[in-house]
């Protein structure tokens, strides 16, 4: 009795007189498999640790604004003006940009050690006996600044990385920030300055790509002290 050739729906024979040839993958073709996964894997992990230093990043400039509306509020509960002093400093061979909180002394009175450029503690300033500007001294303007006795740790400078350019904005008008002025603590007097009445100097910080000038985020508040942070440029009139 003759065999039957079994026939699969594809057409294929299934038969014991069908040869089945199975080719393995050679050397060549593992090798460039395994290149396009590490390829994979690298652009992946880049990716992952842009993501990572963008949030953290996004992290600090809504902290600052937190604390900068914690120091608004300071102000006006203590009745001393509450200010930010922005500069920049030389640290390990780059550029940076600090932020240091302040706080404006009554008369005659000395305030806490500030913390200088190193970390080291820097002699609080005394008013100017012999001042010629009676009326800025009876605003109180003349007053020396230091850093804020309440506040604590919340209060520390704040040192962003070099690659984060800040650009400082008062009432429109570019600041250019003084390469001296953070340095020079005790005296320097804030760009910002959030008074005991309750006005503020209306004003913008924005923070972009020092390396492309791309816009990241902006921190701005108005004649009220409100506080407001955006991603958008289109919102932080950046487009």
């Amino acid at each position: 009795m003759r065999g039957r050739t079994r026939i699969s729906v594809t057409g294929a024979t299934t038969g014991s007189s069908a040869v089945g040839h199975q080719r393995g993958f050679s050397l060549l073709e593992m090798l460039v498999v395994l290149l396009v996964v590490v390829v994979i894997v690298s652009l992946a992990s880049l990716n992952t640790g842009s993501g990572a230093e963008e949030r953290r990043l996004d992290e600090e400039v809504r902290f600052l604004a937190d604390v900068a509306a914690y120091a608004r509020d300071e102000a006006a509960f203590s009745g001393r003006d509450h200010g930010l002093l922005l500069g920049e400093e030389q640290r390990d061979g780059e550029r940076v940009t600090v932020l240091r909180f302040r706080e404006r002394q009554f008369p005659g009175e000395r305030g806490p050690v500030p913390v200088g450029v190193a970390g080291s503690r820097d002699n609080s300033i005394q008013g100017d006996a012999g001042s010629s500007r009676p009326q800025a001294a009876r605003r109180g303007e003349d007053r020396p600044w230091a850093r804020p006795r309440s506040g604590g740790e919340l209060f520390e400078p704040l040192v962003f990385p070099p690659a984060l350019a800040v650009e400082l904005s008062l009432e429109g008008v570019p600041v250019v920030l003084d390469r001296g002025a953070a340095g020079n603590v005790a005296d320097a007097v804030p760009q910002v300055i959030f008074y005991a009445s309750g006005e503020a100097t209306p004003g913008s910080l924005s923070f972009r790509r020092g390396a492309t000038g791309e816009f990241l985020w902006q921190l701005r508040w108005d004649l009220l002290g409100r506080i407001e942070v955006t991603d958008d440029p289109l919102e932080a009139g950046d487009a």
